[in-house]
């Protein structure tokens, strides 16, 4: 068996701003260790039931190198780093993974159930939808595993995130981490949140079984915050503008629009 694991931070325990993400703050450093530990807790349940399985985690946060990889056994193996595919934050993923896991994740832009609520990149994105869905990071990179036949098992991350895809799919075990409200969070403790994954990855990863590639139309919406970052995109050919600071991609395939989408 051969699992895929993308890793977030502003999804983990205890992440309330973004002194906690990025920098050389004291609360990143720490936030790095939890997101650590959160990453190790789905890959324990992993080789548990699978001992001879093989892992590729991306390190899918800021520079690409949150995580403390001499944490993990001999059988991960660690995406650090950006290539610039775009694949992003799911890099590598092809049909030969059995299941992907996503671990950190956050909300998508303009919700209000995380303080670190944003879509790719924040200070360009308002809001997203993706086939007129709220679109967050975890839909649209799913959505991607999914076009090469690569189901999700498992989501952690905010509560308002794993809310939204209970609604969509009760199949995709969710752990959430913290509540947002306002500036601030409702966390649960990390050991806590650790025992979740592990459990919930113990549970989710014996049901496994390969699915077809999902290849299908898709509509992503792009809100702007500067109207001129959208006069700008409006010149890609699967691009039409709508409004002063919104366009619409059209693509056959979620390929098509995250091959446009990633270099906006």
């Amino acid at each position: 068996m051969k699992f895929y694991i993308s890793a977030d931070i502003e999804g983990t325990a205890g992440c309330l701003n973004w002194e906690y993400t990025m920098g050389n703050s004291t609360e990143y450093q720490e936030q790095k260790k939890i997101m650590t530990n959160e990453v190790n807790a789905c890959v324990k349940a992993l080789n548990e039931n699978y001992p001879d399985c093989e892992i590729v985690i991306k390190d899918a946060h800021y520079l690409g190198n949150n995580l403390d990889i001499d944490v993990f056994p001999e059988n991960c193996k660690i995406i650090r780093g950006w290539s610039h595919n775009p694949h992003s934050m799911v890099q590598d993923i092809d049909e030969s993974f059995d299941g992907i896991f996503f671990i950190g994740y956050h909300n998508a832009a303009s919700t209000g159930t995380t303080p670190l609520a944003h879509s790719f990149n924040g200070s360009k994105y308002q809001r997203i939808e993706l086939n007129g869905e709220l679109c967050s990071e975890f839909l649209f990179n799913s959505c991607v595993a999914l076009h090469h036949g690569v189901k999700t098992i498992l989501l952690s991350g905010d509560k308002g995130l794993c809310d939204e895809v209970n609604k969509i799919d009760r199949d995709i075990k969710t752990v959430y981490s913290y509540e947002g409200i306002g500036e601030s969070i409702l966390t649960k403790t990390p050991k806590r949140v650790q025992k979740e994954i592990y459990e919930a990855t113990l549970e989710a990863s014996k049901k496994i079984s390969k699915i077809d590639p999902v290849i299908k139309p898709y509509e992503l919406k792009v809100e702007y915050k500067k109207a001129s970052e959208c006069l700008k995109a409006s010149n890609i050919s699967i691009a039409t503008q709508v409004s002063s600071n919104t366009l619409i991609l059209k693509g056959k395939n979620i390929k098509e629009i995250e091959a446009v989408f990633y270099y906006l």
